[in-house]
């Protein structure tokens, strides 16, 4: 079974990178099947952009 995890997120680009990186890594020590989505409610910084960086590093093929 996979473990679903969703993140609504709204101007924090001062944040995001860190939560989606430390909650990757717990899930991948603990070895457990995961999916973040992460949300952004029309963020006016620079969010999306991060959020689309992240998005690159972590995506499966």
């Amino acid at each position: 079974m996979k473990l679903s995890i969703v993140i609504p997120v709204h101007n924090e680009q001062d944040c995001i990178k860190k939560v989606a990186e430390s909650l990757v890594w717990e899930l991948k020590q603990n070895a457990i099947e995961y999916e973040i989505i992460i949300v952004n409610d029309n963020s006016t910084d620079s969010t999306c952009a991060i959020l689309e960086e992240i998005a690159i590093l972590h995506t499966r093929s």
